[in-house]
């Protein structure tokens, strides 16, 4: 292995940096590079924590409270890589000496949570472009059941949940949401949201 290698598999590495800029066409090409990015981002098993975590700017924080060790990881990361699908070796190792030069912990910091962290910011937009997409056929089956397993292994928890909810048109994706509202492994919000969208959708039948 060397500073040059990818930290992450291939499907995540195919995701433009210009990720943001969606095409006005959703051709079957980009559905199928979505899919591919979604594949190769998912966990193989359940998280110990759901990733990423949620960092707030540092004017959200009360004057009283200082923000974790983490933060300030996550700013340093920011700091150095712009094009987090092709992180390499040598670029984590380097994020990894600047929080140890300044202090911060960084147990666990290659092979744990930060490189589940780091690839779960790389997801969350794919999961949201689904979530918005106006041909859902496009999406049918694929995407209920690999967002049902991000929420599940507890990755991109909030985005995928998001996405799900919002194409559950699709009775594929209807019917992921049932099977998630009564499975009790789920983090209570995404149960919760779900539950939502389920009796809001009753209510409204």
């Amino acid at each position: 292995m060397t500073d040059d290698t990818p930290v992450f598999p291939e499907g995540l590495r195919a995701l433009p940096r210009s990720w943001g800029h969606w095409p006005d066409e959703e051709t079957p090409e980009r559905w199928a590079l979505v899919r591919g990015v979604l594949e190769a981002g998912l966990p193989p098993a359940r998280l110990d924590a759901p990733e990423p975590r949620y960092y707030p700017d540092l004017k959200c924080f009360p004057d009283d409270e200082d923000p974790s060790d983490d933060w300030f990881c996550h700013e340093i990361l920011r700091e150095k890589v712009k094009d987090l699908p092709r992180l390499t070796v040598g670029q984590l190792a380097g994020i990894e000496a600047a929080c140890v030069a300044d202090g911060l912990d960084t147990t666990d910091f290659r092979e744990g949570r930060w490189t589940w962290r780091i690839a779960g910011f790389v997801v969350e937009p794919a999961l949201y472009w689904c979530g918005i997409a106006d041909d859902l056929d496009a999406l049918d089956p694929w995407f209920p059941e690999l967002a049902s397993l991000y929420i599940r292994r507890r990755m991109a928890v909030e985005q995928a949940t998001l996405a799900l909810v919002a194409v559950r048109a699709l009775p594929s994706a209807r019917a992921a949401l049932v099977s998630l509202a009564e499975d009790a492994s789920i983090d209570g919000d995404a149960r919760d949201a779900i539950r939502r969208a389920l009796r809001e959708d009753a209510a409204g039948s």
